[in-house]
């Protein structure tokens, strides 16, 4: 299954990744160190081919299944009795997700991961200005942020980065289609618990 994880990317010799704080809300199981090899590599040995590498061909064949070169990285086929095994581009395979890298491991397949240096999510407490690029995801009493005054009842703002196709933005005191994040236009509103005192207004945008 294809995932956006949001982790710190392993030396080619550690064993496993180290999960950032799950403020951000996103956990799971790290990518192999291996996840980051054979990116460039050309065609190997017997016909492989490593990612962006060129297609190769080996011994004949009269089947596609016996030109399995046990490399998830590569369409394997058999054409005029020749093993083709052409290298698939993780960009023609996308998860509508503009933050998340693309790429392909060998064992794992096509994978889309979040960018160490990128942090998704930004709590923001004692004011509700996001930064630049971001948007306001939640704005409400937020735990992490300590005690609320009953009569506000917001401490705090959670922003988030346009990635997905939809997101949901928490409005003022009326929703305007500048509440979109750029690229993105405006849809139907609602309100959520998410977006003030019980509920306040939210905008549904896409693109």
């Amino acid at each position: 299954m294809v995932r956006a994880l949001l982790c710190v990317m392993c030396a080619a010799t550690a064993a496993a990744c180290t999960l950032l704080d799950s403020v951000d809300g996103y956990e799971g199981r790290g990518v192999s160190a291996g996840a980051t090899a054979g990116i460039d590599a050309g065609g190997g040995a017997g016909g492989s081919a490593g990612v962006g590498g060129a297609a190769g061909a080996s011994a004949s064949c009269s089947f596609d299944p016996e030109c399995d070169d046990d490399d998830l990285c590569t369409d394997d086929a058999c054409w005029a009795g020749g093993c083709i095994n052409s290298p698939i581009d993780p960009t023609t395979i996308p998860d509508d997700n503009t933050c998340t890298d693309d790429f392909c491991d060998p064992d794992q397949g096509i994978q889309h991961v979040l960018p160490t240096t990128l942090t998704k999510q930004v709590l923001q407490c004692g004011t509700v200005v996001c930064p630049a690029g971001y948007f306001v995801r939640k704005l409400t009493c937020i735990p992490e942020c300590g005690a609320c005054n009953p009569s506000v009842c917001v401490n705090g703002v959670l922003c988030e980065l346009p990635c997905e196709p939809e997101v949901q933005v928490c409005c003022g005191n009326e929703c305007t289609d500048d509440d979109c994040p750029s690229g993105y236009s405006a849809g139907a509103t609602s309100s959520t618990g998410d977006c003030g005192c019980g509920p306040g207004p939210t905008l549904s945008c896409t693109r």
